[in-house]
């Protein structure tokens, strides 16, 4: 019976263990996504920068990802046909959020109105669609 065991084991071990970490290239609009399902990631290339986001989430239908540069941006990308469609709304900066509560606090009153929740704002954000759908691109070719 352990013989057995060990040969089941065995065999398990000598298996592929290696995982093909595909990474789907999409263009939408001016911005280039590499999504890796495998990875949960995702980098987004924009003119000015690169940003790497966590934020993500496949289905069998739809991307939905969403990654922060001085805007809020949450895109949700259909699998089938690429069209895409987006929200953004402006990110809280810390040291303002910090200056108003030291101005309260010398004022000792509510002075200042506070400010909406993550969630809030992105009920009352607008969605915005892309004018054409999302295209695939190669990886570019680099020296090294």
């Amino acid at each position: 019976m352990r013989r057995f065991l060990f040969l089941a084991l065995g065999m398990g071990m000598l298996l592929p263990t290696a995982v093909n970490a595909e990474i789907l290239r999409l263009q939408c609009g001016d911005k280039e996504f590499s999504i890796n399902e495998n990875a949960g990631n995702v980098v987004v290339a924009t003119d000015k920068k690169i940003i790497k986001t966590t934020n993500f989430l496949a289905s069998s239908d739809s991307f939905i990802l969403k990654y922060s540069d001085f805007f809020t941006y949450k895109y949700e990308i259909d699998r089938a046909t690429g069209e895409y469609a987006y929200k953004l709304w402006l990110e809280d900066d810390p040291e303002i959020l910090a200056s108003m509560q030291r101005i309260e606090a010398l004022a000792g009153k509510k002075v200042f109105t506070s400010p909406l929740s993550e969630s809030d704002k992105e009920k009352k954000a607008t969605q915005l669609y892309g004018s054409e759908p999302c295209k695939k691109v190669k990886k570019k070719k680099t020296l090294f």
